[in-house]
């Protein structure tokens, strides 16, 4: 008969809405019914709330961005012969301002009430990121809880139910997935801050910047911050400006990569819109934070469709590097959509709704990571071709002077007169040192200058100034008009570099459409004015077919325990600055 009875409290139990029956001494709860009843617009207290309808739901749940006030329901029953101690967790607290749980017997009685203020920085009711709230259950007693929920944005939550056994083990790895992303993109963000220190590659500062803050906003959101560093409120919640920041750095790390500001410069002002629109974004957060977090969606999804726009216009123009973004950014895309839907009460509680974006960084940042090496990659081959070509004129500068020297031995053996031979000496000189192409001294003769110079700097205690000069995007003219159009125009250039540098200084062809200028008794002022001349004329000057063109140049001068690769190191890095800056500048080093 007691059997018969026990059975049909069961069945009474299991047909009641949101009733989590435990019935044995060892239970785990993940999945279960709840009631929820949104309190925005009512203000329902405690003292009304067993009068209210409650709709039924999951005990994972997302209510939208616009839902701040819940009442959450949960009906428990004890069918064991044993007392039960009953371990509810919400895995989500860290994130609300308050919880308020109101225990309540059969009869309706209120048996306990607590509030947890998890917005408190001093609070200690947490346990990491958890709200665990104990009750105890006699064998065959029922109870329900009823839970307010208070929340700025985002309304979701995770509730679970364990026994004291299980809770203890549940709160040891539950954000261990959190932990496994956060050390993954960290070690991605030092990683390329260190290349970039080395290198000074602009795309490598904007890539681990963007890791760092990814890393940053996925620290808090996931429960890390709160779990393991029991960092909560108003500071955790700033940890939301991570997110609000990720699509800037990606932004510029495209325009760096990609070089939109002088090759795709309507994709460049699409990349300035999304900038500016984060940025207002973050200094709307400073005045009002709640308010900005729920606008944060919709410039994330803007943020979202520009790139998927550019990526796709900058492919169509003929750069194949960019579709290894566009993969990169489709999956991050896909992911962060997803995880939108849910943050915004459209798609139901899961593992990859509630961590979408998280899981679309990582993949989108192990995708730009090998995005940045392939095209360092390829910039590293193109130097080499550069390498061999140079490498091309040696050679024919030397197969013309062995010509001229067998035109010498052949005037020797015929007895030529001295002046013929002379004429012939003078001429194989000139040869040796002259840039066939441009007319202008060549590396041979640039190297004898500077180590001339620098022994005379030395020995005088004098200075003297080196500018390195190279024609901006001159790849694009060989690929666009052809290597005879790159010719001309290397052969203009020379001549505005002969007409605008003083008598003593030596300018001759470093190699491709790289110029060297050599300035005896200048310093930096002095060689600076010169460049600064030779920029202007060049700005001014209407090309051959190309019509207007601009260059870079990088400077240094002369100090006392320079060798001849120190000056040379220093004026290539400062062009290289130059070069990173945006082009067309004047950097020393």
């Amino acid at each position: 008969m007691r059997l018969i009875l026990i059975f049909s409290i069961l069945f009474v139990y299991s047909l009641a809405q949101n009733t989590v029956i435990i019935n044995s001494d060892k239970f785990k709860f993940k999945d279960f019914q709840v009631g929820y009843f949104i309190n925005d617009k009512k203000k329902v207290d405690f003292k009304d709330i067993q009068d209210i309808q409650f709709s039924q739901g999951k005990n994972s749940d997302t209510l939208g961005a616009e839902v701040k006030d819940t009442w959450i329901k949960i009906k428990l029953f004890n069918s064991t012969k044993d007392i039960q101690n009953v371990f509810l967790h919400q895995d989500i607290a860290y994130t609300f301002y308050s919880i308020k749980y109101y225990e309540v017997n059969e009869k309706g009685n209120l048996l306990n009430k607590q509030t947890l203020n998890p917005f408190d920085t001093k609070n200690s009711e947490l346990y990491g990121a958890d709200a665990i709230y104990k009750l105890t259950l006699k064998p065959q007693e029922n109870k329900t809880l009823y839970i307010r929920q208070h929340t700025l944005a985002y309304h979701f939550y995770n509730f679970s139910i364990f026994s004291e056994k299980e809770s203890k083990e549940y709160l040891v790895y539950e954000k261990v997935d959190g932990i496994l992303f956060v050390g993954l993109l960290l070690a991605l963000a030092i990683y390329n801050m260190f290349i970039f220190i080395s290198s000074r590659y602009k795309e490598y500062l904007y890539y681990s910047l963007y890791l760092f803050s990814a890393t940053a906003w996925i620290f808090y959101m996931y429960g890390s911050l709160a779990h393991y560093m029991h960092i909560y409120g108003d500071i955790a919640i700033r940890f939301n400006f991570g997110l609000m920041f990720t699509p800037v750095f990606i932004a510029l790390f495209v325009q760096t990569i990609f070089k939109t500001k002088n090759e795709y410069k309507t994709e460049h002002k699409f990349l300035n819109s999304v900038i500016i629109l984060l940025i207002l974004n973050f200094i709307y957060a400073l005045i009002n934070f709640g308010h900005a977090l729920e606008l944060l969606s919709l410039s994330l999804n803007y943020a979202l469709i520009i790139f998927l726009f550019i990526s796709i216009s900058i492919y169509k123009k003929g750069n194949k590097i960019v579709k290894i973004f566009l993969l990169a950014h489709t999956s991050y895309l896909l992911f962060t959509l997803y995880a939108l839907m849910f943050y915004t009460g459209n798609v139901p509680f899961s593992y990859i709704s509630s961590h979408g974006i998280g899981i679309g960084i990582v993949i989108e940042a192990l995708m730009l990571s090998y995005l940045v090496s392939y095209k360092f990659k390829i910039m590293e081959e193109e130097k080499e071709v550069q390498r061999e070509l140079k490498q091309k004129a040696i050679e024919e500068q030397y197969k013309t002077q062995r010509q001229f020297l067998e035109q010498l031995e052949i005037a020797q053996l015929a007895n030529l007169n001295s002046e013929k031979l002379k004429d012939l000496n003078k001429e194989l000189k000139n040869i040796s040192i002259t840039d066939k192409l441009t007319s202008l001294y060549n590396r041979v003769k640039l190297d004898e200058s500077l180590e001339y110079h620098l022994n005379y700097s030395q020995r005088y205690n004098e200075t003297f100034g080196v500018i390195m000069v190279d024609i901006d995007f001159f790849k694009s003219i060989n690929d666009s008009f052809g290597h005879q159009t790159g010719d001309i125009v290397l052969v203009e250039f020379a001549n505005i570099l002969k007409a605008n540098v003083r008598q003593t200084d030596i300018v001759g062809r470093w190699g491709g459409e790289e110029f060297m200028i050599i300035c005896p008794k200048s310093n930096l002022e002095d060689t600076k004015v010169i460049a600064k001349k030779i920029k202007e004329e060049i700005e001014n000057f209407e090309f051959t077919t190309v019509k207007n063109k601009t260059a870079s140049f990088g400077i240094s001068t002369f100090k006392n325990s320079d060798t001849l690769s120190d000056i040379v190191h220093r004026a290539d890095k400062a062009l290289y600055q130059a070069k990173e800056s945006g082009r067309n500048k004047i950097c020393a080093n």
